[in-house]
Formats: C-alpha cells, structure tokens, sequence
C-alpha cells in the first residue's frame, strides 16, 4: 500500500473520478468484510483505497481470495491470504493499494481495527474471451 496522497487532492481525484466502483463498505470493527467478488467469466484491475474518517488512528487488513481450483468459490479467508495485516492509518487519512489484477470469483475482504473506516475498490473488469 502506498502512503496516504501527498500530491493535489483536486488532481488525484480527477485522475480517478472515471474509474468505475466495483464496491463500498463502511467497514464494522474488528471484523473482516467482502468488499467485491469478481463476476463470473470476468477479469478486473482494481486499487483499494482505506479512508479514516473518525479522527482516531485505526489498523487496516486487506486480503486476497482466490478461486484457484475454478469451483466458482473462493477459499475461506486464512492467513495465506493477507496483502496487508494491521498497517496503521492515521486519523483522517487516507491509503490505497497498486493494482491488483484479479481472476473470476476472486474476492477482496477488508478489516479495520474500528468503525470509522470506509473501503472502496475502484478499477477496471472485462470479460474472459
């Protein structure tokens, strides 16, 4: 995950304002949410992006679940499967991933330490040909 936005807030928000929203959640505390699967017969490119909204400092996890045996289920969510574990977001900041290039019913799942923090996943699908 790359460090909260130092650039131009006006700037960052224009260069991403056409990138459609694949999921939003107001994430509860302490407990680890589905944020977005991916559709069947679809791949996407997608970049997660933490918001503190509280003005408390919290911890963020973000995991990855695949559907490596094609079932069209992906694994239940264990240890194997964090991306980032308990990286702190500081009070009113905000963070996001790089891209991540995700597969049919792969499943991104998000935690914060509190419930003052908000998750969406932004990017890119398009079907398998």
């Amino acid at each position: 995950m790359t460090a909260p936005h130092q650039g131009s807030r006006d700037t960052f928000i224009e260069q991403t304002r056409w990138i459609p929203v694949r999921g939003q959640v107001d994430l509860d505390a302490t407990t680890a949410t589905t944020v977005y699967t991916v559709p069947k017969n679809y791949y996407a490119r997608v970049r997660v992006f933490f918001a503190e909204r509280g003005g408390a400092a919290a911890t963020v996890r973000l995991a990855l679940r695949i559907d490596d045996d094609a079932d069209g289920t992906a694994e239940s969510l264990a240890n194997k499967h964090y991306l980032v574990y308990d990286a702190p977001l500081a009070a009113n900041e905000d963070m996001h991933t790089e891209e991540l290039w995700l597969g049919t019913d792969d499943v991104i799942t998000a935690y914060a330490s509190t419930g003052n923090v908000s998750v969406n996943v932004n990017g890119r699908r398009w079907p398998k040909q």
